[in-house]
C-alpha cells in the first residue's frame, strides 16, 4: 500500500489540505501526518482524520526512513521542519510537493535562515499566482496550478443584511515587527472609531483571535472571541488586513474589507488579483463600508475542481 507523509505547520495550510486528505484516505492510502501541536484542530476535523495511519510527534520526524514513502506533501510557511524534510527528500530521491494557500512571500515560504530549497512541485492557486511566483525566482517547471480545495467547498448563500462586523486578527506584529509601516492596533483603532461615530456602518464589532496569536493588549475582553462557526450569518461584514479568512467571507457573499495603511506591499489576494481595492485610511474606510457587497463569481469559477486537481498531482507523484 502507498504511504504518504504530510507535514502541516499553520492552520490555513491545514484547512487547504483537509479535503484532499479525506479523498486520499477514501482510497486506502497510508497517511503519516504531522500537525504543529500549537494548531487547534476542531472536533469535526479530528473525526475526519480518524483513518490516518499514524499521527507523528515532532521528535519522530527526524527518525523517519523517507524511503518508505512514495511522496511527501508539506506546507510552505518558511519553517525549519519544512526546509529540513524537503532537503532530506531530495537526498533520498523522494518526490515532494509543497503548496502555498496565498499570493505572497513565495521565496520566503520555501526558505529557512536564507537557505532556499525547492520541492519537486509547488502547488499554487491560479495562473496569476504562477506569474508572481516566477517573478520571485521560483522555477517555472516546478509550479502547478491547482486552485484551493478549501475555497472550492464554500457556497455563496448569504447576502449582507446587517453591519455586525467581525475583525479577523492576525499575528503580523509577531511576524513582521515594524516592517510593514503600520501595526494591527492602528487598523483596529480605525474600526473602533467608526463603530463609535458611525454605528450605522459598524453596528457592533468582535475581534477573532488567530490560533497562532497571543492576546493583543489593545483588545479588551468584551471584544475578543477565539472561535466562530463556519458560514456564521450573524456577521454581515468582515474586516482584516490580508487574512485568508477574508477570502472565505468574500466567497460566502459577505462584505469584505482589507485595511493596509501606509502600505509598502499589497498582500491581499482580492486586491492583487480581482480588483477589490484595499483601504488605506479612516476616510477611505468610511467610503468602503457604504459600498455594495462584491461579486465573487470569477474566484468561484477559478476554484472549480481544486480538490481533484491537487489529488491528481499527489496521486501521480506516488
Amino acid at each position: 500500500m502507498k504511504s504518504i507523509l504530510i507535514i502541516i505547520e499553520e492552520v490555513g495550510a491545514y484547512n487547504y489540505i483537509e479535503p484532499v486528505i479525506e479523498k486520499l484516505l477514501s482510497h486506502e492510502v497510508h497517511i503519516y501526518l504531522y500537525i504543529n501541536h500549537k494548531l487547534k484542530i476542531s472536533t469535526t476535523s479530528t473525526f475526519k482524520l480518524r483513518k490516518v495511519f499514524k499521527f507523528l510527534l515532532f521528535h519522530e520526524i527526524n527518525e523517519l526512513n523517507l524511503n518508505k514513502f512514495s511522496c511527501l506533501v508539506v506546507s510552505a510557511t518558511g519553517k525549519k521542519i519544512e526546509n529540513e524534510i524537503v532537503t532530506k527528500a531530495i537526498k533520498f530521491n523522494v518526490r515532494s510537493i509543497q503548496f502555498v494557500d496565498n499570493i505572497y512571500g513565495w521565496k520566503r515560504r520555501l526558505s529557512y535562515k536564507k537557505k532556499t530549497v525547492f520541492p519537486k512541485y509547488l502547488a499554487v492557486i491560479n495562473n496569476q499566482c504562477k506569474i508572481l511566483a516566477q517573478k520571485e525566482g521560483i522555477p517555472c517547471k516546478i509550479i502547478k496550478v491547482v486552485g484551493h480545495p478549501a475555497w472550492e467547498k464554500i457556497h455563496s448563500n448569504f447576502a449582507r443584511k446587517n453591519t455586525n462586523t467581525l475583525f479577523i486578527g492576525s499575528p503580523i506584529n509577531e511576524i513582521y515587527k515594524n516592517k510593514l509601516g503600520y501595526t494591527e492596533k492602528e487598523v483596529w483603532d480605525m474600526c473602533i472609531k467608526i463603530h463609535k461615530h458611525y454605528p450605522n456602518l459598524i453596528k457592533n464589532i468582535k475581534y477573532l483571535l488567530h490560533p497562532m496569536q497571543k492576546n493583543p493588549p489593545y483588545i479588551s475582553n468584551n471584544y475578543l472571541i477565539k472561535r466562530i462557526t463556519k458560514n456564521n450569518k450573524f456577521y454581515g461584514q468582515v474586516i482584516g488586513i490580508y487574512s485568508s479568512l477574508l477570502t472565505e467571507a468574500y466567497l460566502q457573499g459577505k462584505k469584505v474589507i482589507s485595511i493596509q495603511p501606509k502600505n509598502k506591499e499589497d498582500n491581499w489576494i482580492l486586491s492583487r488579483l480581482y480588483n477589490e481595492h484595499y483601504i488605506h485610511s479612516y476616510k477611505n474606510l468610511i467610503t468602503g463600508l457604504t459600498k455594495k457587497t462584491q461579486n465573487s463569481k470569477k474566484l468561484f469559477y477559478e476554484m472549480k475542481n481544486s480538490k481533484i486537481r491537487l489529488y491528481n498531482l499527489i496521486n501521480d507523484s506516488v
